[in-house]
């Protein structure tokens, strides 16, 4: 649904960025989102079309607004005039966010070296994420589906057929049920995190996006995918597996 200047301009009016606003163009899209980048009284925004349910949209924002009013660089949600998250405009949830700028830096030799950045951040976010439960509960954030079911499920409905796929996928099953889940931490967490959603300019960190997959559960699952995407698995990056895990220690609210 492509946005037309005063299309722009008739969503703006239900908030308070004041009178001036200019359409500085669309911005990538995001798996459910379309992104307009304007710039008003308040300063550089994006306004998103997303395609989801309002449930998901207004938890999405929760986690929004906690973790950048506690000190977390992220795109701070604005908002209406009626003081609700999500506008309705045409039959699409609207809503509208502070801008970040940047990039991630999402190649090999970057990442190694943004490794203890990586790990500080995530153990900041981790810290600040089990307040936000602490403060407005748990309840809030959790979805229908967990992790766990959800891979149970989307097993059930996708057969494995390759075997080496399903002999990987019997071992999670096996490691899962050997989890001491008591001795592990939950908060809410991003759900979906790698070096893909920290964005640099000019070297210079400017925020965390992409919290649409925001959920209550174990912080191990933020760590896990982190891991993945660093190649910190594999055991001749143990070196570099040591670095990122003490960085985030000394930020993280989970226990070693």
């Amino acid at each position: 649904m492509p946005l037309s200047e005063n299309e722009i301009n008739e969503i703006v009016s239900y908030y308070n960025l004041g009178s001036s606003v200019n359409f500085k163009g669309r911005l990538e899209d995001g798996f459910q989102s379309e992104n307009f980048h304007i710039l008003s009284d308040k300063g550089e925004n994006v306004v998103r079309i997303i395609f989801d349910t309002e449930k998901n949209i207004n938890l999405c924002m929760k986690v929004y607004e906690y973790l950048a009013r506690n000190g977390i660089k992220t795109p701070a949600p604005m908002r209406t005039k009626d003081n609700s998250h999500i506008l309705v405009y045409k039959g699409q949830y609207v809503v509208i966010q502070s801008y970040i700028e940047g990039n991630d830096e999402f190649e090999p030799k970057k990442i190694k070296k943004l490794l203890e950045f990586y790990g500080k951040e995530l153990g900041k976010l981790h810290a600040v994420s089990l307040t936000m439960v602490q403060e407005l509960g748990k309840d809030i954030f959790i979805r229908e589906e967990d992790h766990v079911i959800s891979v149970r499920n989307m097993a059930k409905r996708y057969p494995l057929q390759d075997d080496y796929i399903n002999k990987q996928y019997k071992e999670w099953e096996e490691e899962i049920e050997n989890i001491p889940a008591d001795l592990l931490t939950k908060a809410v967490l991003h759900g979906d995190i790698g070096p893909k959603d920290f964005f640099f300019k000019e070297g210079i960190f400017k925020g965390i996006i992409d919290f649409n997959a925001a959920v209550y559960d174990y912080l191990l699952f933020d760590i896990a995918p982190m891991m993945m995407y660093c190649d910190l698995f594999y055991p001749e990056n143990k070196n570099d597996y040591t670095r990122f895990v003490h960085a985030y220690l000394e930020e993280s609210p989970i226990k070693k």
